[in-house]
């Protein structure tokens, strides 16, 4: 009597090319409904999902890669947050409370790491990124090695504009390069990440919130753009003005802070309100812009949440 192998359904060993979700492992020849990828040992079910789907929902994608992305962009949002700060400690120490340079510094390194190490996230490449039109640009390689080098020369810029001021003696010039550097390494980051954060939110069955996050990443820079070419210094005080640069993703995040008390003291002023004016838009995009990174870290938080993971990691 000879025993006879008893083969598994055809439909259930499936042969076509499927990645894993988490590794990319080729999971051919693995049981779709109990299977498990040799590599990492994520469910073969959820890559297969993930596979069929002529748009693969936000949550079928590597846990990793979505929580890179939500802590990105929560580490904008801290630089933000330590902008503001800085702003105020700024302005403060201008007006010859001394006692805040140090906080000035503290800050203002803070942000420096919080913002490149974010803009490092969001350049985070995801595993089976779908190439269909629908899921949207800013996935390709081109586009995250920019916001990658972007976080770098974010990083490096003010300490090389240190070293370069001591041989200079017009520091309005290198300033203006400087605002010219910056304005365009804000307009290529921002346009990337929220070009990715829209693509991930129509993924998400969010479609109200990608037409923001893609308006945003279109209009938002070119406001930027306008604004630092043809006046980016703004009074706070009388015979007292200050030039900002447009940060990534939150643009003039220093005018939210300055504007409310340059407001109140600008009828005491020779020029009055007229020149905080073009300010009042600006500090509108950029809370505009910290509401977008906040929706975005919490969808990427979400579908991370809900994402299938390796059974070695639910052990």
């Amino acid at each position: 009597m000879t025993a006879t192998a008893i083969a598994q359904p055809e439909s259930e060993v499936p042969t076509a090319l499927v990645r894993c979700l988490s590794c990319e492992y080729d999971l051919r020849g693995q049981p779709r409904a109990t299977g498990h990828c040799p590599e990492c040992g994520m469910a073969v079910e959820p890559s297969w999902q993930r596979h069929a789907a002529d748009l693969p929902p936000l949550r079928l994608s590597s846990t990793t890669w979505l929580r890179a992305m939500a802590l990105g962009c929560c580490l904008i949002i801290l630089a933000a947050i330590l902008n503001s700060i800085e702003a105020v400690s700024v302005i403060r120490t201008n007006r010859g409370d001394d006692g805040f340079k140090m906080l000035a510094v503290v800050t203002g390194l803070s942000e420096l790491a919080a913002v490149s190490v974010g803009l490092w996230l969001l350049g985070a490449r995801e595993p089976l990124a779908p190439a269909t039109r629908r899921a949207g640009a800013g996935g390709g390689r081109a586009a995250r090695f920019a916001v990658r080098i972007a976080a770098v020369i974010l990083l490096v810029l003010p300490f090389a504009a240190i070293a370069i001021s001591v041989r200079f003696t017009r520091i309005e010039r290198l300033d203006g390069n400087l605002a010219i550097l910056s304005t365009a390494l804000a307009w290529v980051t921002t346009w990337v990440a929220m070009r990715r954060f829209a693509a991930g939110a129509r993924r998400a069955a969010r479609r109200r919130l990608a037409r923001w996050m893609t308006v945003f990443a279109w209009a938002a820079p070119m406001v930027w753009i306008a604004h630092a070419v043809t006046n980016r210094s703004i009074p706070y005080a009388e015979r007292a003005e200050w030039l900002l640069h447009p940060h990534p993703l939150v643009g003039f995040i220093e005018a939210v802070v300055v504007l409310p008390g340059a407001l109140i003291q600008a009828p005491r002023w020779s020029g009055g309100m007229t020149p905080l004016l073009p300010w009042i838009p600006e500090a509108v995009i950029s809370l505009i812009g910290v509401v977008l990174l906040a929706a975005a870290a919490r969808m990427f938080f979400v579908a991370a949440a809900q994402s299938p993971r390796p059974a070695a990691r639910d052990a």
